[in-house]
């Protein structure tokens, strides 16, 4: 689902609540990784190991098709010059600090690139996270994550209230975000049984959240309200900057936790399950196909209707996209994924 919005935002700025993806995905991830180094340390003989295991396993899930599409941006662009700001945007690329580029402007905004800002924001948790596992015992993991989740919205009030960042700068600043990570790793951390008949939660979180967002940007008109879903970019809207982030974490976490209990069937569906898989590749890949799909529409035109090119773009974009995750994932990364056996947790001999 996440990655289904990301592509409808990047696919017409008119949707422009698909960027609420970027955030499931943050959320989605503070659990995963937070139940894998909890797994993992109970498995482990010493820190070194737990660490090198750890980096080294993500490095062979992210880094070989993110090199791979540095490596034929960076050829295409000695080839055609497009992007003219890869050269900029190059170093930041590689480093995972593009966020931090974005957000000082020091990289110009490219349809070609720019995604890979939520990238370089995951790699910075994996740095510090797994530290933050090992050392707390799980009482003080439980009051770190409290601590995140109420201090990320306090510090977006006071850093715009303060005039140190802006809404926008707010967007790609790895600290205010921190709550999403903590809202996902709050559901391994957290005894949540006493929550029950989940399903209504996650539905009713996602209500509220949708109705707060509504009505806080609907003096900005009930069609821009709709088209974004109550969360335009930034949100400037009544503060939203400082509450909506936090709505959002909280609405996906419990869907999460109820498609954990099993109580979203369509979440099960295997077709769902399935993108689920590639959905990596399909984030990376989906914005060339969209500049391919753009270079195209010309020619479309001068065969078909408006009508026609249109449905005709959305349908290439869609199944580009998936086809070349698809093989991209199965004769890419596949072979880097299975070395990760070779990287297993050892088990835990004696720890004091």
């Amino acid at each position: 689902m996440a990655v289904v919005l990301v592509m409808a935002v990047h696919y017409h700025e008119k949707l422009g609540g698909g960027w609420i993806g970027v955030q499931l995905f943050f959320v989605l991830s503070g659990f995963l990784i937070t139940r894998i180094l909890l797994a993992a340390k109970a498995n482990t003989t010493s820190v070194g190991s737990y660490l090198k295991t750890f980096w080294v396993r993500r490095a062979l899930r992210i880094f070989p098709l993110a090199l791979l599409f540095i490596l034929i941006g960076e050829v295409l662009w000695r080839v055609t010059d497009i992007p003219q700001t890869w050269p900029a945007a190059r170093p930041w690329l590689l480093t995972y600090t593009l966020n931090f580029g974005h957000m000082f402007n020091l990289v110009p905004i490219s349809d070609v690139y720019s995604h890979f800002w939520s990238l370089a924001v995951e790699e910075q948790f994996y740095l510090f996270w797994p530290l933050v596992i090992w050392y707390l015992s799980r009482k003080a993991l439980q009051v770190a994550i409290l601590t995140m989740i109420f201090a990320a919205p306090l510090a977006r009030w006071l850093l715009v209230d303060t005039n140190t960042l802006t809404t926008t700068q707010l967007y790609f600043f790895t600290p205010t975000l921190f709550d999403a990570f903590a809202a996902g790793a709050a559901l391994v951390v957290f005894d949540l049984q006493w929550i029950r008949q989940v399903r209504w939660w996650a539905l009713g979180g996602c209500a509220i959240a949708f109705a707060a967002g509504f009505f806080a940007n609907l003096p900005t008109g009930l069609h821009f309200s709709l088209w974004s879903m109550g969360y335009p970019y930034f949100m400037p809207s009544l503060m939203q900057y400082v509450w909506g982030y936090t709505l959002l974490n909280v609405a996906a976490a419990l869907l999460i936790l109820a498609c954990l209990r099993d109580q979203l069937k369509l979440f099960a569906n295997p077709h769902l399950v399935e993108i689920g898989k590639i959905s990596y590749g399909i984030y990376i890949i989906h914005r060339p196909v969209y500049r391919m799909v753009v270079a195209i529409q010309p020619w479309l035109a001068s065969y078909m209707t408006p009508l026609v090119v249109r449905l005709v773009s959305v349908a290439v974009f869609l199944a580009g996209s998936v086809l070349l995750a698809k093989l991209s994932y199965r004769y890419f990364e596949l072979p880097f994924l299975r070395l990760k056996s070779r990287f297993e947790y050892r088990e835990q001999v004696h720890r004091n």
